[in-house]
């Protein structure tokens, strides 16, 4: 399976940055910089249901991603409070980070939740990748 972006998609990647809360500390995934506290081995896929192609209200990304959250949890994953956020502070999204999941089932997962892209996060990069909703 591909997970090429637009460039459109690559340049937002560049601009984003994710924080993401572990056991009362914060880690942070920036592109410009390598975390020297990220505590897994594996990747890590940080996925939200917020804004799905269209602007949504406060209200309905709450709801959208408390579904998101029953989900994850349901399949016994564990998951930690993550928030992306453009480095400008133009937009910023309550979002999860994953672990414990495949590429494939994170990006079917992000793809439900009518999202163009996820995040997969390791020490020392942010790549985006594409749920191919929306890029055609």
């Amino acid at each position: 399976m591909s997970y090429d972006q637009p460039e459109s998609l690559d340049a937002a990647f560049r601009d984003t940055f994710v924080l993401i809360e572990v056991d009362g500390r914060t880690i942070v995934i920036d592109p410009a910089a390598a975390s020297r506290d990220f505590p897994w081995d594996d990747p890590v896929y940080v996925i939200t249901a917020w804004n799905p192609c269209v602007e949504l209200s406060a209200e309905e990304n709450q709801r959208r991603n408390l579904e998101l959250e029953e989900l994850l949890l349901e399949r016994g994953l564990r998951i930690h409070r993550a928030d992306g956020r453009a480095r400008d502070g133009s937009w910023r999204e309550a979002s999860f980070a994953v672990v414990g999941i495949g590429r494939d089932d994170a990006v079917d997962i992000g793809r439900r939740f009518g999202q163009r892209a996820i995040f997969e996060a390791t020490s020392s990069e942010l790549t985006g990748l594409s749920c191919d909703i929306g890029t055609g």
